[in-house]
């Protein structure tokens, strides 16, 4: 539920920037909702849309995830454009267990 309310609050966001930790946050909350195996083009242009937020902010990151995610996004365009690109259930798992790493997650009792 705290995913929905941040991510209503990142899509009311009135500009066109996000810090590192709100698009980790929004990443996650993708993968939580929509559980992907596999990142079509649809999925792709999404993240790389949301991931430019963070980069046209030029704030230093918290963590390196977004340099790590922009990295495959700029390797990717080098092998197809937008509507050809995708992402194996490899590549994906991958980038989910990334981005796992930088939460910390405990079960309280």
């Amino acid at each position: 539920m705290l995913y929905l309310i941040f991510l209503y609050k990142v899509y009311k966001h009135e500009s066109n920037e996000m810090n590192d930790i709100e698009f980790c946050y929004w990443l996650q909350g993708f993968f939580e909702l929509y559980e992907p195996l596999s990142l079509n083009s649809e999925h792709c242009r999404l993240i790389k849309n949301h991931l430019d937020m963070v980069f046209y902010l030029d704030e230093p990151f918290n963590n390196s995830f977004c340099p790590f995610l922009m990295g495959i996004f700029e390797y990717k365009e080098t092998l197809s454009d937008y509507e050809n690109m995708f992402f194996t259930e490899l590549e994906t798992k991958k980038i989910t267990d990334k981005l796992n790493s930088i939460f910390i997650h405990e079960v309280f009792l």
